[in-house]
C-alpha cells in the first residue's frame, strides 16, 4: 500500500513493485493519539509525504463508497476527524486499519489496486483487509494494539 501524493481523490493504492521502487511512498508511521485505553486511536502518517495521513472516508456522493484516503494536515482537520482504528491480528502477524469508530475496514478490492473500506464486521473482512508491516512489529509494538479477533 502506498500514498500517491497530490491527486484528486487521495485514495491509497497497492502495488506488487519492490519497496525500493516506491521511493518511500509505501512507508508509514503510526502515531497513537492520547485518550482512554478503550478508545485507542491513531494517525496513520506517510513516511514520504510528512504532512499527509491516511484515514477511512467517504469518496463521492454515496455514503457506502468509502476508501482509505490521504489528507494533508495543513487543511486543519481535527485529529478526531482523521483518526484511524488499528488492531493486531496475532495469528497472521498483520494489522487492520479502520475508521475512527471501527465499523469500516481498509481492504484490497477485487480487480483493483485501490484501497477501499468494507462495512463487514472486523473479523469477517478476511485476508484482503490484513496489512503486514515490514519489518514485522516487535512483541512490544504489537502488544500496544488491541486484538482484531
Amino acid at each position: 500500500m502506498y500514498f500517491l501524493g497530490a491527486n484528486l481523490l487521495g485514495q491509497l493504492k497497492t502495488t506488487a513493485a519492490y519497496s525500493w521502487l516506491n521511493v518511500g511512498k509505501d512507508q508509514f508511521n503510526l502515531y497513537k493519539l492520547p485518550g482512554a485505553s478503550n478508545q485507542t486511536r491513531f494517525l496513520l502518517g506517510s513516511g514520504s509525504f510528512i504532512s499527509e495521513v491516511a484515514h477511512v472516508a467517504t469518496m463521492g456522493s454515496e455514503p457506502e463508497d468509502q476508501g482509505l484516503v490521504s489528507v494533508d494536515l495543513s487543511e486543519g482537520r481535527s485529529p478526531d476527524e482523521i483518526a484511524a482504528t488499528v488492531c493486531w491480528h496475532a495469528e497472521k502477524g498483520a494489522i487492520m486499519i479502520g475508521n475512527k469508530v471501527g465499523n469500516r475496514w481498509a481492504y484490497i478490492h477485487r480487480h483493483s489496486w485501490l484501497v477501499f473500506a468494507s462495512a463487514e464486521e472486523r473479523c469477517k473482512v478476511g485476508a484482503a483487509g490484513l496489512w503486514t508491516p515490514m519489518p514485522p512489529f516487535t512483541a512490544q509494538q504489537s502488544d500496544m494494539l488491541p486484538a482484531c479477533c
